[in-house]
């Protein structure tokens, strides 16, 4: 179903719920405050404030809709909107080597042949918002093509905000899916997972993997296909660190990106040792012994996982 890839999507706009929840503040000059929509059938964001900690004064602020590139293209508009109230537009009679987005890259899965017309498609768009802490917020938004129920390819644009609210970097031109997107707070480095299933009969643009772009040269310096080995592979950060979250059904490995060192650091856990973990430091991974034991080790970077080079 449609509603499959949606589901996974709007993980970010859950996440950012609880934060706003208590009031998003850190060692920043604002803190980050989400006006939602009233209409409780259609929670989602609609604008995001930015506020001055000291003085208490607006700032700046975001406004999704008005930012969402998807909503303002040249197709027929169906008589109906998303959950997002964003537009749905129907794709009729349009050969796939045809098909245009005014500004952006639309990828279509790479087994389609250019020549296949679509016929009766609906595209829609929607938005999520992104934030592990307040040096960065990152705001998403996908647009998604379906022909009776079956994924057919998508555009993703990034918008990547400092804590001050202006726009750093858009990013529109992705190959991929673009999952879980991270920035490090020192604003070097950004990373997305891709692949995975979009619809019910498991169709994806690309393989499981992840990729880093150096945010001063727009270049990609990490692109790891890991789809034999993983489901997914999902990245946060944590201060200037990039983790990687590669999972399978019965366990996770960790990927750990220290690009100040120069270092990349590996570990595999089994699921039920995974439930166990109390805190991400950048020093390793906190744990608890066992459930409400009170004792707790520290596996470390350097000494407990498979240290590696980045080159």
């Amino acid at each position: 179903m449609k509603n499959i890839y949606y589901k996974r999507f709007m993980v970010g706009i859950f996440l950012l719920v609880w934060f706003s929840a208590f009031n998003i503040q850190a060692q920043n000059k604002n803190r980050i405050e989400c006006r939602y929509n009233p209409d409780n059938q259609k929670y989602y964001i609609k604008y995001i404030d930015f506020i001055n900690n000291t003085t208490g004064e607006k700032e700046a602020v975001f406004n999704i809709r008005e930012h969402n590139p998807y909503n303002k293209l040249d197709f027929p508009i169906l008589n109906k909107k998303n959950g997002q109230n964003n537009k749905y537009y129907q794709i009729n009679n349009i050969r796939i080597k045809d098909f245009r987005l005014s500004k952006g890259k639309f990828k279509f899965r790479n087994e389609l042949s250019d020549t296949i017309t679509i016929i009766n498609g609906s595209a829609t768009s929607y938005s999520a918002v992104f934030t592990s802490d307040t040096s960065h917020i990152i705001v998403q938004y996908n647009m998604i093509l379906y022909q009776n129920e079956t994924f057919l390819g998508m555009s993703t644009t990034v918008y990547i905000l400092s804590n001050e609210g202006s726009v750093l970097h858009i990013f529109d031109e992705f190959d991929s899916e673009c999952l879980s997107p991270a920035v490090t707070e020192n604003g070097k480095y950004f990373a997305y997972g891709y692949g995975g299933g979009n619809d019910e009969e498991g169709n994806s643009l690309s393989g499981v993997g992840y990729a880093i772009i150096d945010l001063d040269t727009k270049e990609m310096i990490v692109n790891e296909k890991v789809g034999e080995l993983y489901n997914i592979a999902l990245p946060h950060n944590y201060g200037n660190l990039i983790r990687i979250n590669c999972k399978k059904y019965e366990s996770r490995t960790y990927i750990v990106y220290d690009f100040d060192k120069k270092k990349k650091y590996t570990k595999t856990y089994p699921f039920d040792e995974i439930v166990l973990m109390k805190k991400v430091t950048n020093q390793g991974f906190i744990f608890e012994e066992n459930y409400h034991s009170g004792i707790y080790r520290t596996d470390y970077f350097e000494k407990s996982f498979i240290v590696g080079e980045i080159k």
